[in-house]
């Protein structure tokens, strides 16, 4: 019921002779829609996308091979004295 005295009034201060009740409807719900994508694109880009999961997996299966890759640069020198034949 508002929207009709809303559109009445309309047609009132515009007195265009094209001007028709339907088409102030039309035009009203044009521009709802309007606003609405307008405001819905506006949230969209407003939005900022979520981090990427800390997933510290990878960087320990990383970790754990260089500890081994560590261990056996240092553990060289005493692997070769016990592998020499002894008299």
């Amino acid at each position: 019921m508002g929207l009709s005295i809303v559109a009445e009034e309309l047609l009132i201060r515009y007195k265009k002779p094209n001007l028709t009740f339907e088409t102030v409807i039309v035009n009203m719900k044009f521009s709802c829609v309007f606003l609405f994508v307008f405001a819905c694109l506006v949230a969209l880009s407003a939005v900022t996308a979520a981090p990427e999961p800390r997933w510290k997996v990878f960087k320990k299966i990383e970790k754990v091979g260089r500890n081994i890759r560590d261990g056996i640069v240092k553990a060289g020198p005493a692997i070769e004295y016990w592998g020499q034949p002894r008299r």
